[in-house]
């Protein structure tokens, strides 16, 4: 189970995010990826989106669960959290899947490199270049189990040492509160 969260609309990315993972999910019907959030202004984008997931025969396994208030359980029911962005300050959703020991499949975009470390904490793939980077990441998720479940750790680890209460209230102090907050609201003391 791949989970994408974020308002669904073109700088999300979510049609690319599908277009590249259509081998993967019709080679085992028990794969899926998740749609998690709201459709921004752009309705046609996401009808464009669904029909192109009915026209795939893909309905059963690239589920729209729209906007939800429990995304850290879902997360923790994902093996991997994928994200693409054409613009990115800081990649919360990012921070918190590796704050939960998932590793990340990331878009090549400034903001995401500045918290994934390729091959360490997930992949930082090209999804415009036509190579098929995020198809064979998600392959790779997929068969060796071990290593992903290696980076996710490793992820967890990096979340930790850099995003944590403690880690951001010693370089930004006026953030421990923001960070305190949010935190509390996902049930972290770290």
């Amino acid at each position: 189970v791949i989970a994408n969260v974020g308002a669904i609309y073109q700088v999300r990315g979510q049609a690319k995010i599908f277009e590249q993972a259509i081998p993967w999910l019709k080679t085992d019907r028990k794969r899926f990826i998740l749609f998690i959030g709201g459709a921004r202004a752009d309705s046609e984008y996401v009808a464009a989106l669904k029909l192109h997931v009915r026209n795939e025969g893909l309905e059963k396994q690239a589920l729209f669960l729209g906007s939800r208030p429990d995304v850290p359980r879902l997360l923790k029911a994902a093996d991997a959290l994928t994200a693409y962005s054409t613009v990115e300050g800081v990649p919360r959703v990012v921070m918190e899947a590796m704050s939960r020991r998932r590793p990340v499949i990331v878009s090549n975009t400034p903001g995401m490199s500045e918290v994934v470390t390729d091959g360490v904490t997930g992949r930082i793939v090209n999804f415009d270049d036509g190579s098929g980077e995020f198809a064979q990441a998600l392959e790779s998720l997929t068969v060796d189990r071990p290593a992903w479940e290696s980076t996710g750790a490793e992820a967890r680890t990096q979340a930790t040492a850099r995003y944590s209460v403690a880690a951001m209230s010693l370089h930004h102090p006026c953030a421990r509160h923001y960070y305190s907050d949010w935190a509390a609201s996902e049930g972290s003391t770290s």
